[in-house]
């Protein structure tokens, strides 16, 4: 099994922080952001990571030297991350979790995440509906939505940002990818997962309930950051 952490946007809901450095080499307590996530996921055993970069890439690959693999995304300014997955469709055929670059997380939820069985697994929270951030809605305990366009009195939880693929759900994945980029390449990776589901598609959802994460998208999230 592989890891792919997508790093390549400029995070402009940081700014001005994010101009001189890429979100993932931001520090909480003392530790990079990407450095727990790539120790997380050493930790479950995966040692095949891929960091995809784009905004700041160079000083990205320089900080980490050879502690992963890369793919360099130039296209960062005028797309967002249903390209940045799309650019490395091409190592995308076994098993993989997708990884945000911008999301901290226990152990146990990657490790849960890993052993899901299921051809598509999103990591979501149901303690809580936050707002700025991916909705579900889920029915029977499956995903029955996903996206910014569920009403918040129907939304059960929010997704964090990691999501897990068998190699069956990986190739289909990718056939989705491909279908909505004949289209439409105004979309996101979220829009990519709902379409899945509206053909009929059985996703299923790992629920982190009470495990701590944070997805830092604002400068206070930052600050929240510090006593994870």
């Amino acid at each position: 099994m592989k890891a792919i952490i997508l790093a390549a946007g400029k995070s402009t809901r940081l700014y001005p922080i994010s101009l001189e450095q890429p979100k993932c080499l931001m520090e909480v307590n003392g530790k990079r952001i990407i450095d727990r996530q790539i120790e997380a996921l050493r930790m479950i055993g995966i040692d095949d990571i891929v960091v995809v970069v784009g905004y700041k890439g160079e000083v990205i690959k320089k900080e980490l030297q050879g502690k992963v693999r890369y793919w360099h995304y130039y296209d960062y300014e005028k797309t967002n991350n249903f390209h940045t997955l799309w650019s490395v469709r091409d190592s995308l055929h076994d098993d993989f979790i997708c990884l945000f670059s911008d999301v901290l997380f226990d152990v146990e939820i990657i490790k849960m995440t890993r052993e899901s069985t299921a051809d598509f697994c999103m990591v979501i929270d149901t303690s809580k509906v936050l707002n700025d951030t991916m909705g579900v809605k889920m029915e029977n305990g499956k995903l029955a939505n996903i996206g910014t366009h569920i009403p918040e009195n129907e939304t059960s939880g929010n997704f964090i940002g990691i999501a897990k693929f068998s190699a069956i759900g990986a190739k289909k994945l990718i056939e989705e990818l491909h279908n909505i980029a004949k289209i439409n390449l105004d979309t996101n990776f979220i829009r990519v997962i709902d379409n899945l589901i509206k053909k009929g598609e059985i996703v299923t959802a790992y629920d982190i309930k009470n495990a701590s994460f944070i997805d830092i998208d604002f400068p206070v999230d930052l600050e929240k950051a510090e006593i994870f």
